[in-house]
This record gives structure tokens, sequence and C-alpha cells, in this order.
């Protein structure tokens, strides 16, 4: 999460972009859980080339009538959005979750019951994988409005996806809010995850798309519900609270938008 947040804070691709890393065949996973054991390859490819279709999107929306980098975009978003796993996670962690009241009385109103993971893994994995098909569907429908010429996109629904994966991280706070013993462990894996959701939400509540007035409220308290839940967790470790308007710039810049001077950082080594 550290060097994909660097890598888009930056603009940059990532670190890892590179043959060897991509073409890596990591030691296999020694988990119990088909869904950590047969989505790990996919899902640490997707992490690696997230930030390269980001750039590529940037680069399109400057100059749309760039035709080489708006295939290089089509042909990498087209393999991202492929690389899913959605039918395996249904068998797989659903069945396996506890379903659990949910505490939050607004929370309620729209999830009357939330998620509770067997293991770490699992909760890892499943948080991973919703934050980064977000964001590979919010680059997605990017292109399909600034360069539209991929069946692939134009048929495949990128929004309600998003807004499954969106709400799988919705309903994971109140198990990640359990995980405090010895340290907020599940503040980390969520926090930032639940601020890439935002987008999915926002996405919902300006869509064009024929929606009733029900899923735009419940769209616009969601944003708000998931910017206060990561502060929340972002304090846990003495992280920067996120405002609504910088949650905005930085969600406009998942999408392709520029970047901001003060959204660039850098990890130093310890």
């Amino acid at each position: 999460m550290i060097q994909l947040g660097e890598a888009l804070s930056n603009g940059t691709d990532s670190a890892f972009d590179s043959e060897a890393w991509l073409d890596f065949t990591p030691p296999e996973e020694e988990s119990n859980s088909p869904l950590v054991r047969h989505t790990y390859n996919g899902l640490i490819r997707q992490l690696i080339l997230i930030p390269r279709l980001v750039r590529l999107v940037r680069s399109l929306k400057v100059d749309s009538g760039n035709i080489d980098s708006g295939m290089e975009a089509l042909q990498l978003a087209e393999e991202l959005y492929l690389i899913s796993n959605n039918e395996l996670i249904d068998k797989t962690v659903r069945p396996i979750v506890k379903w659990m009241p949910t505490k939050c009385a607004s929370l309620s109103r729209y999830f009357s019951e939330s998620m509770e993971f067997p293991a770490i893994d699992v909760f890892d994995t499943a948080i991973r994988y919703s934050y980064s098909r977000i964001l590979i569907n919010g680059l997605c429908q990017s292109l399909r409005e600034i360069f539209p010429f991929s069946p692939i996109l134009e048929k495949a629904p990128l929004e309600e996806e998003e807004l499954r994966q969106a709400e799988v991280l919705a309903m994971s706070v109140q198990h990640a809010q359990s995980l405090n013993d010895p340290m907020p462990l599940g503040s980390f894996l969520l926090g930032q995850a639940l601020l890439f959701s935002y987008g999915a939400w926002r996405r919902l509540e300006g869509t064009n798309r024929v929606v009733d007035d029900g899923e735009r409220h419940k769209a616009r308290f969601m944003k708000e519900w998931v910017r206060k839940r990561a502060n929340e967790m972002i304090s846990d470790w003495d992280g920067q609270e996120v405002d609504k308007e910088r949650l905005e710039t930085e969600t406009t810049a998942l999408e392709g938008g520029p970047l901001m001077p003060w959204m660039r950082r850098e990890i130093i080594p310890l």
C-alpha cells in the first residue's frame, strides 16, 4: 500500500513496474484460504500496474487525440479489468465470513449486516482486491468517456462492480475496528482503502445513469461516512486527517485528473 500510494501521489509508475517483477512468481501461498492462494498473483500484478494506467489516462485527458497513448491505455485497462476474481470471491469469502448485525446505527440504515473475517490474510486479501477493483473501474470509466473505442469496456458493468466492492469495504469496517490488540492493525489495512472507495460513491452521486433519489442520497451519505471512518483509522496511526476538499481533489487525480504540488511525497527508507 505504501509504494502504491507513493506512485499515485507522485504521478509515476510503480517502482516494481518492470518485467522482472511483473513476471516474478512468488512462493506458493501457505494460506488455507482458496481466496488468498488463487488471487495473490493477479492482485499483485494489478497493484503494480494501476499507477501506470493512472499516468496514461492523465496524459490522454490532456491530449485525447494521441492515438498511441489511447491504444496503450485501452490495452492496459482491458487487461486489468479482465483480471477479475469476482466469482471466486463470491464462492470462497461469503460462505466463510460471519454476518453480524451492524452496530453503527447510521450505517445500518443501508447495511443491516457487517462481515467478520475468519483470518487476517483473508481480510487483507479481500480489502486489497476491493480497493484495486474500485481504482481500476474508475479509470476504465474515465477512458470510456475520453477514448470510447473499447467494446469490452463499453459493455462492462463498471459502475455495478465498483459499488459492490465499495459495499464490501463499508461492511468490513466493524471487523477492522475489532483488530486493535496489540495494535490497530485493522485501521492500518482499511483506512486508505476507505478513501479509495470514496470515488465509487462520488461517481454514483454524479452519474448520468438513471438512478432513483434513494441511491443518490445513499451515495451522499456514504461519501461522508467513509471519510469520517477513514480519518478515525488514520488517526490511530497519527496520520493527517483528510478534509472534504482535499479528498475531492485526490479522488479526481485517481481518475486521471491533474496532480497538485502538495500531493507529492517521498517515502524515505529507514
